[in-house]
């Protein structure tokens, strides 16, 4: 069986607690491998995103799953219509995903922007 977690496993107790026990259940979660996580509405939890925010939770999930079991996704235009923030924007979305990938290699992107959703859904 396969399980996609989705929207970077809703980080919503944002205090400094709340974001380590995030980070423990997300940990967690990536050590079984039928499961992915989708890299997605970063935005939607988060009540005053800033790229440094985001990228925490991005890259956490990434770190966790690897590469080869993370799939990035907008969630837009829901993500926009919850916060109704500039961050949430499809553009802003897909250029924040550009930068926070720019230290992977050419197949890692590949797998995470396309790749990983691929196998996955069977397109």
């Amino acid at each position: 069986l396969r399980i996609v977690v989705n929207h970077c496993a809703s980080p919503v107790d944002r205090d400094a607690d709340g974001m380590q026990r995030w980070r423990q259940a997300v940990t967690r979660l990536a050590s079984c491998p039928n499961i992915c996580i989708k890299v997605s509405n970063a935005e939607g939890y988060d009540p005053a995103p800033t790229d440094d925010s985001l990228r925490a939770v991005q890259l956490h999930c990434i770190e966790s799953f690897g590469p080869g079991r993370a799939m990035l996704a907008t969630d837009w235009p829901v993500a926009g219509l919850t916060n109704g923030l500039d961050a949430a924007g499809f553009d802003a979305i897909w250029d924040r995903f550009r930068r926070l990938l720019a230290d992977f290699s050419p197949g890692e992107q590949r797998a995470m922007f396309h790749d990983n959703a691929e196998a996955l859904y069977r397109l």
